[in-house]
């Protein structure tokens, strides 16, 4: 399946480097191993599909084990499941995951301005990028599948990449191997080296059965060029009235979207000219309907009128004392257009839970419990608390 494609092995630091044409990599072709700068090793490479493996020393492996419906949703939970695990802000990071086994997930993280660059680099060099995978989750999957094995190490470019068990991967300089083995417990002996040459003639064979996360993927997927004879006169006179058809119906939208702005402004100038004379100590701004609401829930003294304070008061009171029960408030926000506080807590179990949630019911507050995972010993959640009916 990869028989045509060159593989490109990157040294670690792809996504930070400045001058990617002298970066160090590894490059494998049917014609056998080179290693040098990425310029020189796709000097004849132009036009040709183009598989990079990136070091993990770029990324973030690891995996997540997900309900059925929580892997309905996983692009969307991935930042939140690997919190713990990130260190800059999950909207700078681009995330991927593989096909899951067991329903655990293979899952990468990497730096979504660093992914850019390095694609822009090397189209700069005439060629398609058309697969991109990091080296540790890779070969962590196909060397150790999901038996125990020995821990596995490759030299690489001057660095040690150290593969502990399925899913996971440490890359460090060489020179400080020996005491990185020392801190994780890892005896010399159990150790199992690979040849990092070897390895690379492997991965095209790897890669059509691994488990492993794609990181082109969404809007990073390679476009496909079309392929195939000319268009016939009779098609091109169709397109070119599906194409009239299109124009002329965006005219249409285009003048009934203006049509309906300008009296959406007037509209808006008449109820603004409206709030002012029923309340002349206030001026009418931007966000009209909010004002009229809370005017209103003031003159009506209805449930409207709860604000944040009225929820969470009887919330803190309720969390007072309980770290010493394995509660904890991680997170809470306050919604303002639904008066609703979400709260994010972690708790010893779901019985936790479900009884922080009566007691906030006694404080005569609404709480549902819209969601909620296990992580190791301990679960997280997320209540949504309201005020009383």
């Amino acid at each position: 399946m990869l028989a045509d494609t060159t593989l490109l092995w990157l040294a670690p630091g792809a996504l930070q480097a400045e001058d990617l044409a002298s970066h160090p990599a590894s490059c494998y072709r049917g014609d056998g191993v080179a290693q040098g700068g990425v310029a020189d090793l796709l000097k004849n490479t132009r036009g040709a599909p183009l598989t990079v493996v990136l070091s993990a020393a770029d990324a973030l492996v690891t995996e997540a084990e997900l309900t059925r419906k929580q892997a309905r949703h996983l692009a969307k939970i991935l930042p939140f499941l690997l919190e713990d695990q990130l260190i800059d802000a999950p909207d700078s990071l681009w995330f991927a995951s593989g096909k899951a086994i067991n329903g655990v997930y293979p899952v990468v993280a990497c730096s979504r301005e660093g992914l850019d660059r390095l694609i822009a680099g090397f189209d700069m060099f005439g060629c398609t990028v058309a697969s991109l995978v990091v080296d540790g989750q890779l070969l962590s999957q196909s060397l150790l599948g999901q038996q125990e094995q020995a821990p596995i190490m490759v030299c690489h470019q001057g660095y040690e990449l150290l593969l502990p068990g399925p899913g996971q991967a440490l890359v460090v300089p060489e020179h400080d191997a020996s005491a990185t083995l020392a801190l994780l417990d890892i005896q010399a002996e159990s150790l199992r080296v690979e040849d990092a040459q070897g390895l690379l003639r492997q991965m095209p064979e790897t890669l059509s059965r691994g488990r492993y996360a794609e990181l082109l993927h969404g809007a990073l997927r390679p476009r496909q060029e079309s392929s195939g004879g000319g268009v016939s006169s009779g098609w091109q006179q169709s397109g070119w009235l599906v194409a009239a058809s299109v124009a002329l119906v965006a005219m249409l939208l285009a003048g009934q979207a203006y049509y309906y702005e300008g009296e959406a402004q007037r509209s808006r100038a008449q109820a603004a000219s409206l709030y002012n004379e029923l309340f002349p100590g206030d001026q009418a701004t931007a966000i009209l309907e909010s004002q009229f609401r809370n005017r209103l829930a003031r003159l009506g003294g209805g449930t409207s009128s709860v604000g944040f304070l009225s929820l969470m008061l009887p919330v803190g009171e309720t969390l007072r004392g309980q770290s010493s029960n394995g509660l904890a408030a991680r997170r809470i926000q306050y919604d303002e257009r639904e008066s609703a506080l979400t709260l994010d807590v972690s708790a010893p179990d779901y019985e936790s839970l479900e009884a922080l949630r009566e007691r906030i019911g006694q404080q005569g507050l609404q709480a549902e419990i819209a969601n909620f995972r296990s992580q190791g010993d301990a679960v997280t959640a997320r209540l949504r608390v309201v005020a009383g009916i």
